[in-house]
């Protein structure tokens, strides 16, 4: 796994921010760098499909960030955790990271990715 640029890196704590304000994800250092390393190597695999980072915080054990190439950010929880607050963060969680995915958006085009 390669270790993030500086640019990475910063944009990696641009949306862990977003994590840690809304969806009460671990703020650690030790966090935030292991969401770095998911950062850079993000699409990576084989099919370049779905990856996912388990941040935990208010969604429980089973809160995760998604990234997809043709999707941009999501989050989710195990089904069988998810109540109407857990709703509420993910929806929250949502919204702030819609700008993300403009962002990602704007970069395959402007990269012909």
């Amino acid at each position: 796994m390669p270790a993030p640029t500086e640019l990475q890196a910063k944009q990696a704590n641009a949306v862990y921010d977003v994590l840690v304000r809304l969806g009460r994800a671990p703020d650690s250092e030790s966090n935030r760098s292991q969401f770095a390393y998911f950062y850079a190597d993000r699409g990576s695999g084989p099919s370049g499909g779905a990856d996912e980072y388990r941040f935990g915080g208010a969604l429980g054990s089973g809160g995760k960030i998604w990234w997809s190439r043709s999707q941009g950010w999501s989050v989710s929880c195990y089904q069988e955790n998810e109540n109407a607050a857990r709703r509420k963060i993910i929806e929250a969680l949502t919204v702030a990271l819609s700008k993300f995915n403009t962002d990602e958006q704007n970069m395959r085009r402007i990269r012909g990715w």
